[in-house]
């Protein structure tokens, strides 16, 4: 998963190589980056099928959702894996 507005993973899997982006969004600040590292994109191609972009409101609905569900704030980690669930489940609705 990756932010619609910090897409530099998902680009360069399209374009096949790394790719360095002009900007990035701010929100998801400990994702965004302009280029993805030389190591982290070579592991990603052999072991990752796809990235799935996501905007911002998705990822204030997935804090939305860990609050209402937990209680709590919660870590990144965290956040991706009650979104992931988030995006399955609403799917069918």
């Amino acid at each position: 998963m990756e932010p619609s507005d910090a897409n530099a993973m998902a680009l360069s899997f399209h374009h096949d190589q790394r790719v360095i982006l002009d900007q990035v969004g701010g929100f998801a600040d400990g994702v965004a980056v302009k280029e993805v590292g030389e190591e982290t994109f070579r592991i990603c191609k052999e072991l990752v099928d796809g990235v799935v972009l996501v905007s911002r409101d998705s990822i204030c609905a997935s804090i939305k959702v860990t609050f209402f569900c937990l209680r709590s704030l919660h870590s990144k980690s965290l956040m991706h894996y009650i979104f992931s669930r988030f995006i399955f489940l609403t799917s069918y609705i």
